[in-house]
């Protein structure tokens, strides 16, 4: 059987570390097939010089016991356990993220404390005769917190993360990314010391209970382990700086064309974006969108920016970017002794100010407003570069389930064509999420079924 996947992320490259592990057939041959001149997507860690950079912070919250099993496997003692929390600023105080408690009374003035609070009881007063309608993000949040809370921190926060309003976003969202729910769970967690469970599984949630593993040296470690083995094994073939250009149906299965070559698959893997791979396959845009983003690493002649905090989000319209990883307090060797590093993120659609901006706009943007927060001082950075990264997250508009759905389902003509992975399911899939979607992909393929 030949099997070409398509995107040499970590869903591609872990979908080639399996299906080569599980099948014993000496004729199988496997081909990834990549666009960039490496692998492993945003999992990669950038070196520059003795400083490693993830591509935004990609520490590990998955309590599923194959995954750890196979990260143990691979990682040895490099998969370690650490406890660390992220922090949002809000109105020039550093609040506990996620949210926690008395620590979110702390974060704001008592006026606007009062004013949420009253805001939170008249939407209490109003849901006694009207009934809940979570259909947006926006919805999610005003239900739940009310009118004001969304006003002075979600509602900014949001638009300058994913460049488009709450109202246009799905309340999916919020299930998935905000610490507590309503009030009394606020209540439970800080007071009871009951474990935040999933909005969405009911199950105990591991990021919302900041239970964290993070390689020793970057997330890369995770790329560089599944793929070794694979380039020992005569089945598999990388091929880099290989984009896919057009697929053709031949038969039952598909001619490839990529980087100049055309590779013949009786089977498709395809982690590639799911628009993209529906307009090769002439089929109809479904009308999805995808958010980009600009990472600016730079390196500094000082021992810390962030104390021991990994990550820090910026809420506010004052600074044009909305996350600052530092990678030494993800693990101290991400960096030399005495020196730290910063990963700064900016969001951008693909035109708009952000896109168009140099590299050294980047750093003016990035220098003045963690001036302004007196988290760096006049000196400048030791050395910086610029990672453009397209379509690193999916934009899941309020309709976005019905247009995936509909997406998918244009496939069913394509039986031997299977998407998967964050970018081919555009769902908001994690770094361990991608490897056991990767495995749920090869689950169909192994036993004989073509379908998804």
């Amino acid at each position: 059987m030949r099997v070409v996947i398509l995107g040499g992320g970590i869903s591609g490259v872990s979908a080639a570390y399996l299906l080569l592990q599980r099948s014993g057939d000496p004729d199988l041959q496997v081909d990834l097939l990549e666009k960039r001149d490496f692998a492993g997507g945003l999992c990669q860690t950038v070196s520059m010089g003795d400083f490693r950079f993830d591509l935004g912070p990609h520490n590990i919250h998955s309590t599923d016991p194959w995954f750890d099993s196979l990260m143990r496997e691979l990682l040895g003692e490099q998969y370690r356990r650490r406890s660390y929390k992220a922090k949002v600023v809000f109105r020039d105080r550093f609040v506990p993220y996620p949210m926690e408690g008395i620590d979110v009374l702390k974060g704001v003035p008592i006026h606007t404390s009062l004013a949420c609070a009253g805001s939170f009881l008249w939407s209490r007063v109003e849901s006694l005769f009207t009934e809940w309608r979570d259909e947006s993000f926006e919805d999610f949040i005003v239900n739940r917190f009310g009118r004001k809370m969304y006003e002075v921190f979600f509602g900014p926060f949001t638009k300058k993360t994913w460049g488009v309003p709450g109202r246009v976003l799905s309340s999916d969202l919020g299930r998935q990314r905000v610490g507590v729910f309503t009030l009394w769970d606020l209540f439970k967690r800080t007071v009871l010391g009951v474990k935040p469970k999933s909005a969405i599984t009911g199950e105990e949630d591991p990021f919302l209970n900041q239970r964290t593993i993070y390689p020793d040296h970057g997330s890369g470690s995770v790329i560089s382990a599944l793929l070794e083995p694979c380039l020992g094994d005569p089945r598999f073939r990388l091929h880099l700086s290989s984009g896919v250009q057009g697929l053709e149906r031949e038969g039952e299965g598909y001619a490839v064309h990529a980087g100049g070559s055309v590779y013949r698959a009786d089977r498709c893997l395809s982690s590639i974006a799911l628009t993209d791979l529906l307009g090769m396959l002439a089929l109809p845009d479904p009308g999805l969108r995808y958010i980009s983003t600009r990472f600016l690493l730079m390196t500094l002649d000082q021992e810390s920016v962030f104390g021991s905090t990994p990550f820090v989000y910026f809420s506010d319209d004052r600074t044009r970017f909305n996350r600052v990883s530092e990678p030494r307090n993800m693990s101290p060797l991400m960096s030399p002794e005495g020196r730290t590093s910063l990963c700064v993120e900016f969001t951008t659609t693909g035109d708009d100010e952000v896109w168009r901006a140099s590299g050294e706009d980047l750093l003016d943007w990035a220098l003045s407003g963690l001036r302004r927060y007196r988290l760096l001082g006049p000196s400048l950075p030791s050395s910086w570069q610029v990672v453009d990264w397209e379509n690193t997250y999916p934009l899941r508009l309020v309709d976005y389930r019905g247009s995936v759905a509909k997406a998918i389902g244009s496939l069913h003509r394509h039986p031997a064509m299977v998407p998967f992975g964050r970018l081919g399911r555009f769902e908001y899939l994690n770094m361990d999420h991608c490897v056991m979607d990767a495995r749920k992909a090869l689950d169909g393929l192994l036993d004989g079924r073509a379908g998804r």
